[in-house]
């Protein structure tokens, strides 16, 4: 099948059983790939699973990886998350995409759990399982350099820290060594730590992916390259961090665990271009990027991957951090320990307040203390002291003490990134509805307030970033075209290129043979949200989920109350076609031709290997 060689692993850690399976033509079409693909064999997985740690962890590529569409090397992951125990996703660049696909594989289930800490070798001729017991407790620049130092061939890796190993509730998994791009959120090296498996190595292949109409498809990207490198420049010239110092005079970023809204003259050497001025040594690209946003960085005499716009925000103004130096240490020990540095950013926020407060006692606790900021760090990645309180995440803690509203900043479990729903009001609709929890990028509706244009549905000029008028709309739709990103795997700063949606349907239809309309491809964004939901529903998620924590209410820009957001909720639930409680309806169901997948049954088919 062109765009897809329509092979994935399926890997019993426990039984050491290897096999491979492909999927209907059908389900391709329905589910495309990446997120898509994840979310229907999740989805399979589901019914009869009474055990978080026994759902499946899955690797899935696009249609787009391994072909020349710009930025389309990505691979998606997807779970159920051991921090917020719903839907747990996320995905990555470097070059473990393609290079997984030039093996001649779509994608990776991984089963149960290893006897003894193992890593998983992929080669296109070769599947091995391995003991490593000389890997327990190295992080993940050491797991590197052992895999640099035993191989020779060129391949690509994906490994956990300590943070997985010990259970840290939001571990990440982190691709490529120091170049540390990571599996960041929803706790998913948590997911890896549970089955043992420490690495993913994946050797180079020589697999091309099969293209119906390859030459049509290269000419065409070649013509949009100049605008692509036209309307990401800020992007290319100072990587994310270009928008630190926007965010800081706007309000957007997290100061003292959200609480202050302007710290633009004591943050303004967080910024990007204070970054590249002192620390970067050179950008860093993705496979088939030709934006850069990675930032190459040198401290103490080495090379490594510098903090990212999110980062800076979580790690640096929420916690009253104003030195560079201090975050890019502080982003170096959660990229080699495997944690989230927004999850880790906003616990350690939280639990200064409380200190603050007079909730706990501890003398690391200490607003604007860079050294105790990063003995903080090492003790969540170790589970001890006070780690061992905050490795369990916002919603966990404040529980545990039974805290007022205004300290339960969390939606569903998962901590919000470094952008506010009081300076851009879609987020509050974007927030509440995500699937994972709190995520800016499932809808990337901000970016619709200020910096571009979709005309392809609607929207022929920006939105005032303020209020709620026309928003609830606004978002179902970035929502259904941002997860049709998520399945193709294409990176989203594409869209400040301002290339028009229907390119991606053109690239699409090129490399698959299809002629998929308009229609059918919005549609497809709208099933994979909708099955998403389903599988949330599944794990009790309704209304009462789909909130906005009390502090996004106070000190705000937004005329927006609590009253103002339910009702826009509303409106958005009766645009998705989900009745008041937030649950699918079975006509939208059928629509969608999703009411087949029931969470149970499959359409898998299995050869062994």
């Amino acid at each position: 099948m062109d765009g897809y060689f329509n092979r994935f692993l399926d890997i019993n850690l426990k039984e050491k059983d290897i096999s491979e399976f492909y999927l209907t033509e059908k389900i391709l079409k329905k589910y495309l790939g990446g997120s898509g693909i994840g979310t229907y064999l999740l989805a399979q997985n589901i019914a009869g699973n009474t055990d978080i740690n026994n759902y499946p962890l899955i690797f899935s590529t696009g249609p787009f990886c391994g072909t020349k569409v710009p930025s389309s090397d990505r691979l998606h992951v997807t779970s159920i998350s051991p921090l917020t125990c719903i839907l747990a996703e996320s995905d990555v660049g470097g070059k473990i995409g393609s290079t997984l696909r030039s093996c001649g594989y779509d994608g990776i289930i991984l089963r149960g759990k290893a006897e003894k800490l193992s890593y998983l070798v992929v080669r296109e001729d070769k599947i091995e399982i391995k003991l490593c017991p000389e890997l327990k407790n190295r992080n993940t620049y050491q797991t590197s350099d052992f895999f640099k130092e035993k191989y020779n061939s060129k391949f690509t890796i994906m490994s956990i820290g300590q943070a997985g190993e010990n259970g840290v509730k939001f571990a990440s998994i982190m691709v490529g060594g120091r170049e540390a791009r990571a599996f960041g959120r929803s706790g998913l090296g948590t997911v890896m730590g549970n089955k043992n498996i420490k690495s993913v190595v994946v050797f180079k292949g020589t697999k091309q992916v099969p293209i119906s109409n390859r030459k049509v498809l290269e000419n065409d990207i070649k013509k949009s390259i100049p605008q692509v490198l036209k309307g990401t420049e800020a992007i290319k010239n100072l990587g994310t961090a270009c928008g630190v110092n926007h965010a800081l005079k706007t309000g957007d970023y997290p100061v003292k665990n959200w609480r202050i809204r302007n710290w633009e003259k004591e943050g303004k050497s967080l910024s990007g271009i204070r970054l590249n001025e002192k620390y970067v040594e050179k950008s860093y690209y993705c496979g088939q990027c030709i934006i850069g946003c990675g930032r190459e960085i040198n401290i103490n005499s080495i090379n490594e991957a510098g903090p990212e716009y999110e980062t800076i925000g979580t790690l640096g103004s929420n916690l009253l951090i104003n030195d560079l130096a201090t975050v890019i240490k502080a982003n170096s020990l959660c990229n080699k320990g495997g944690i989230d540095t927004i999850t880790t950013g906003n616990v350690i926020g939280l639990a200064l307040e409380l200190a603050e407060k007079g909730y706990l006692e501890n003398r690391l606790l200490v607003w604007g203390n860079g050294e105790n900021i990063l003995e903080i760090i090492k003790l969540i990645i170790k589970r001890k002291g006070i780690g061992k309180l905050l490795a369990e995440g916002t919603r966990y803690i404040n529980k545990k003490f039974d805290l007022p509203p205004e300290l339960n900043i969390h939606i569903k479990g998962l901590e919000p990134p470094a952008h506010d729903p009081r300076t851009y009001a879609s987020l509050y609709l974007g927030y509440a509805t995500s699937n994972r929890g709190a995520c800016h990028v499932q809808g990337l509706t901000h970016a619709l307030e200020g910096a571009t244009v979709f005309p392809e549905i609607g929207y022929k000029n920006t939105f005032d970033r303020i209020g709620l008028e026309g928003k609830a709309l606004m978002t179902v739709k970035m929502q259904n075209i941002m997860t049709l990103f998520d399945s193709l795997k294409i990176c989203k700063f594409l869209i400040y290129s301002k290339l028009p949606f229907e390119k991606f349907l053109d690239w699409y239809n090129l490399i698959t043979g299809y002629e998929i309309d308009w229609n059918s491809f919005y549609k497809t964004g709208e099933r994979i949200f909708n099955l998403k939901r389903m599988i949330n529903v599944f794990f009790g998620v309704d209304k009462k989920q789909d909130r906005i924590p009390q502090r996004f209410y106070e000190n705000s820009q937004q005329p927006v109350t609590e009253s103002d957001f339910y009702e826009s909720l509303q409106k958005y639930y009766k645009i998705r076609g989900w009745d008041n409680n937030g649950i699918p309806g079975n006509e939208l169901l059928k629509e969608l031709e999703i009411e087949e997948e029931k969470l149970t049954g499959s359409d898998i088919k299995c050869n062994k290997k």
